[in-house]
Protein backbone atom coordinates (compact mmCIF):
# COMPACT_ATOMS: atom_id res chain seq x y z
CA UNK A 1 0.00 0.00 0.00
CA UNK A 2 1.20 3.51 -0.77
CA UNK A 3 2.68 5.69 1.96
CA UNK A 4 2.43 9.41 2.69
CA UNK A 5 5.92 9.84 1.21
CA UNK A 6 4.76 8.10 -1.98
CA UNK A 7 1.80 10.47 -2.14
CA UNK A 8 4.00 13.53 -1.65
CA UNK A 9 6.28 12.36 -4.46
CA UNK A 10 3.31 11.79 -6.76
CA UNK A 11 1.61 15.14 -6.13
CA UNK A 12 2.48 18.07 -8.31
CA UNK A 13 3.54 21.46 -6.99
CA UNK A 14 0.58 23.77 -7.43
CA UNK A 15 -2.77 23.58 -9.13
CA UNK A 16 -1.20 23.70 -12.58
CA UNK A 17 0.36 20.29 -11.97
CA UNK A 18 -2.64 18.60 -10.34
CA UNK A 19 -4.00 15.09 -10.74
CA UNK A 20 -7.35 13.46 -10.16
CA UNK A 21 -7.74 10.64 -7.64
CA UNK A 22 -7.84 7.97 -10.35
CA UNK A 23 -4.57 9.28 -11.80
CA UNK A 24 -2.94 9.25 -8.36
CA UNK A 25 -4.30 5.75 -7.83
CA UNK A 26 -2.44 4.61 -10.95
CA UNK A 27 0.77 6.47 -10.07
CA UNK A 28 0.72 4.99 -6.57
CA UNK A 29 -0.12 1.50 -7.90
CA UNK A 30 -3.20 1.34 -5.67
CA UNK A 31 -5.29 -1.23 -7.52
CA UNK A 32 -8.45 -0.54 -5.57
CA UNK A 33 -11.23 -0.41 -8.14
CA UNK A 34 -13.28 2.51 -9.32
CA UNK A 35 -14.10 4.29 -6.06
CA UNK A 36 -10.64 5.72 -5.32
CA UNK A 37 -11.64 5.61 -1.64
CA UNK A 38 -8.27 4.25 -0.41
CA UNK A 39 -6.51 7.01 -2.36
CA UNK A 40 -8.83 9.64 -0.88
CA UNK A 41 -8.27 8.14 2.59
CA UNK A 42 -4.51 8.44 2.10
CA UNK A 43 -4.94 12.09 1.10
CA UNK A 44 -7.16 12.74 4.15
CA UNK A 45 -4.55 11.12 6.40
CA UNK A 46 -1.81 13.25 4.85
CA UNK A 47 -3.77 16.45 5.50
CA UNK A 48 -5.17 15.69 8.96
CA UNK A 49 -2.47 13.61 10.62
CA UNK A 50 0.67 14.76 8.81
CA UNK A 51 -0.32 18.37 8.02
CA UNK A 52 0.66 18.03 4.36
CA UNK A 53 -0.91 20.95 2.45
CA UNK A 54 -2.79 18.97 -0.19
CA UNK A 55 -5.32 21.10 -2.01
CA UNK A 56 -8.04 20.05 -4.36
CA UNK A 57 -10.74 21.46 -6.56
CA UNK A 58 -13.34 19.55 -8.56
CA UNK A 59 -11.97 21.06 -11.77
CA UNK A 60 -8.30 20.38 -11.12
CA UNK A 61 -7.88 17.41 -8.82
CA UNK A 62 -5.23 17.17 -6.08
CA UNK A 63 -1.99 19.12 -5.71
CA UNK A 64 0.47 20.40 -3.15
CA UNK A 65 -0.66 23.92 -2.31
CA UNK A 66 1.88 26.36 -3.69
CA UNK A 67 0.30 29.77 -3.10
CA UNK A 68 -2.02 31.58 -0.71
CA UNK A 69 -4.56 31.77 -3.55
CA UNK A 70 -4.53 27.98 -3.94
CA UNK A 71 -4.97 27.59 -0.18
CA UNK A 72 -7.96 29.93 -0.22
CA UNK A 73 -9.50 28.15 -3.20
CA UNK A 74 -9.08 24.74 -1.56
CA UNK A 75 -10.64 26.01 1.67
CA UNK A 76 -13.50 27.66 -0.25
CA UNK A 77 -14.18 24.36 -2.00
CA UNK A 78 -14.36 22.56 1.35
CA UNK A 79 -16.68 25.20 2.78
CA UNK A 80 -19.01 24.79 -0.20
CA UNK A 81 -19.05 21.04 0.38
CA UNK A 82 -19.86 21.59 4.06
CA UNK A 83 -22.75 23.85 3.07
CA UNK A 84 -24.04 21.22 0.65
CA UNK A 85 -23.82 18.51 3.30
CA UNK A 86 -25.61 20.74 5.82
CA UNK A 87 -28.39 21.30 3.30
CA UNK A 88 -28.75 17.53 2.90
CA UNK A 89 -28.88 17.07 6.68
CA UNK A 90 -31.56 19.73 6.97
CA UNK A 91 -33.56 18.14 4.15
CA UNK A 92 -33.35 14.73 5.80
CA UNK A 93 -34.59 16.14 9.09
CA UNK A 94 -37.49 17.97 7.43
CA UNK A 95 -38.37 14.90 5.38
CA UNK A 96 -38.28 12.65 8.43
CA UNK A 97 -40.55 15.04 10.31
CA UNK A 98 -43.00 15.08 7.39
CA UNK A 99 -42.97 11.29 7.31
CA UNK A 100 -43.56 11.06 11.06
CA UNK A 101 -46.41 13.59 10.81
CA UNK A 102 -47.94 11.64 7.93
CA UNK A 103 -47.77 8.37 9.83
CA UNK A 104 -49.31 10.00 12.90
CA UNK A 105 -52.43 10.75 10.82
CA UNK A 106 -52.57 7.31 9.17
CA UNK A 107 -50.60 8.18 6.05
CA UNK A 108 -47.31 6.89 4.70
CA UNK A 109 -45.80 9.91 2.97
CA UNK A 110 -44.02 9.94 0.52
CA UNK A 111 -45.65 6.78 -0.80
Amino acid sequence: MATIDDLISALGDGKGDSQYADELQNILHMDVGNTQEPTRNLIRDAIINHEIPVGSTPQDGYFLIDTEEELNEAISNLLQRIEGLQNRINGLRRGWQRRRDSRATGGNWPK
